[in-house]
């Protein structure tokens, strides 16, 4: 294969990406008369006898397929074949002047904006991302606004050096963003008629919304990965359509720690929840992260989910309509006083509690999706009195049935409570993979695992914990017989000398311990042991256990 002697300086796909180049090539060796196969580009170049280039290619193909990888500005310059491709790709009505789209690294001297300006005047569709540079922002800003009648979905999205303009206020600006911040405040309010979709993920453009008193009133669905912020609001106010609301939502934007006061972050949630009552037709939520350590401290943002929407879910009008709600539970904890915890104190008729939301949600047809990261099971409690664990609310455990299914990390912790056998038909970990286990009271008898945690198929391969990859034991002291210890294991492990360092020790597949382990890898450092009487209490091996 030897280079064509004169189309130097056209177009062509050297340098292009991959995927790129796999879209334009089915168009390039159809317009051929070449056969339609995978080919790569060695073979492509021996049969087509040139390189691939974008002449002769079907507007449509360029229009459709090739410029959805670029921005506007790139695919402006790749249309520079022939006249006649750059005439129809260049089309107002049929072109790709259509969908307005800016990449995070464009650069705009003046005499390309006012040419862009003056093209992009019937824009549908725009894409942009969050970008620092003072020609796309201007750029960026102004052709949405003269676009405002025509567009029907705007993406805006962040990058990860946004943190920058967005903690402002926190330390010195420097030149670039204090121009920035007086750039995002200039203008009027600018009213988006036509948009009915507008996902943004950039804190930066919420801001700059909401200063410029941006409104978008026929606004259907938004999407947004942000935090419950006055930007928000500001949306959700003048968008009285609005139906659906994606994504997901914290109490604290991305980057920066956690509130320290659960007030700050339950108010900030409570005025979103309150900004609810201008979309009466408002059908789902974004997900909501709730950080709790135990359902308790869970109840409250659940009750204020439940006041904002009751009484214009119980309208007339939406009455029968699907709904959804979403949360994310970082840690559940599942023990002996669950059955306190999803209840409000004082009991009453006007306490709260589990039970009663989720009674609440299936009433108002809504679905709800709950994640989970973390999972406690415990089998500690402070109440001493108290001889046995209770049976768990029916309805409540459902639900934390849910969250098991969802759970990625499981941490057990012994204690003299065992977990009421009533847990084992909804307990279920498809998609655990790690596994911790805790006992670290010697004062008191630590029982075994419930055994129908340890249940197998017939394969032998474990039904709670199907895909689990890690295992962490962590036991300070065993002392006395404990729930499920056989008279043999007892009697081998009392014969084992004091293990004075960390070992590791074998966990099978079915979650159950190797009765030879312990006692292999002592015999192997310390030789065999005497039958002298071996302690009262010892620690045994902290391990991790890749499966």
């Amino acid at each position: 294969w030897k280079p064509p002697a004169e189309p130097y300086g056209r177009p062509c796909l050297d340098g292009l990406p991959s995927n790129v180049v796999s879209g334009v090539l089915v168009g390039f060796l159809e317009a051929a008369d070449v056969a339609k196969t995978s080919l790569t580009n060695q073979t492509m170049h021996s049969q087509v006898r040139c390189r691939a280039s974008l002449d002769g290619l079907p507007a449509g193909l360029f229009v459709q397929g090739i410029a959805a990888f670029f921005s506007t500005k790139e695919a402006a310059r790749l249309c520079r074949v022939s006249r006649d491709l750059r005439t129809q790709v260049m089309s107002k009505k049929t072109g790709i002047l259509q969908h307005f789209t800016i990449s995070s690294d464009d650069a705009y001297t003046p005499q390309q904006q006012t040419l862009l300006k003056q093209r992009l005047t019937s824009v549908k569709a725009a894409t942009i991302v969050a970008v620092f540079q003072e020609s796309s922002l201007e750029l960026a800003a102004s052709i949405l606004a003269a676009n405002s009648s025509t567009l029907t979905p705007v993406d805006v999205g962040g990058t990860p050096n946004e943190r920058r303009v967005r903690g402002i206020g926190r330390c010195p600006l420097t030149n670039e963003q204090r121009h920035i911040r007086e750039l995002f405040h200039r203008g009027r309010g600018v009213a988006l008629t036509s948009v009915e979709h507008l996902s943004v993920t950039s804190d930066t453009w919420l801001s700059y919304f909401k200063s410029h008193r941006w409104t978008f009133p026929g606004l259907l669905t938004l999407h947004l990965d942000s935090s419950c912020s006055e930007a928000i609001q500001h949306i959700i106010k003048t968008s009285p359509k609005l139906i659906h609301i994606s994504g997901h939502m914290s109490a604290t934007p991305a980057g920066f720690m956690p509130e320290p006061l659960g007030v700050v972050i339950d108010k900030k949630q409570q005025d979103f929840l309150s900004a609810l009552k201008s979309c009466p037709a408002v059908e789902s939520l974004p997900k909501l992260n709730i950080r709790a350590t135990d359902l308790s401290k869970a109840l409250t943002p659940l009750s204020m989910v439940k006041n904002a929407l009751s009484a214009q879910w119980a309208a007339p009008a939406m009455l029968g309509v699907p709904k959804k709600l979403r949360f994310a539970v970082e840690t559940v904890g599942v023990g002996a006083d669950f059955n306190d915890q999803i209840h409000s104190f004082p009991r009453g008729p006007g306490s709260f509690s589990i039970p009663a939301f989720l009674s609440w949600a299936q009433s108002s047809n809504c679905q709800i999706e709950w994640e989970c990261d973390q999972m406690w099971l415990s089998c500690e409690s402070d109440k001493t009195a108290m001889p046995f664990a209770s049976p768990p609310d029916p309805t409540a455990a459902r639900f934390i049935g849910q969250l098991a299914s969802k759970a990625d990390k499981v941490s057990y912790c012994g204690g003299p409570l065992a977990l009421h056998d009533d847990w084992s038909d909804h307990l279920y970990f498809p998609q655990a993979s790690k596994l911790d286990i805790y006992a670290n009271k010697p004062c008191q008898a630590i029982p075994s695992m419930a055994p129908w945690l340890a249940d197998r198929d017939a394969k032998g391969k474990s039904t709670r914990f199907p895909n689990l990859t890690e295992l962490k034991l962590q036991v300070g002291c065993i002392q006395g017989d404990g729930r499920g210890v056989g008279e043999e294991e007892r009697d081998e492990y009392e014969q084992t000398p004091r293990l004075r360092t960390p070992w590791g020790c074998c966990w099978g597949r079915s979650i159950r311990w190797k009765r030879w382990s312990s006692r292999a890898v002592a015999w192997r450092r310390w030789g065999r042991p005497s039958r002298s009487s071996p302690p009262a209490c010892r620690p045994f091996p902290y391990s991790v256990v890749r499966v």
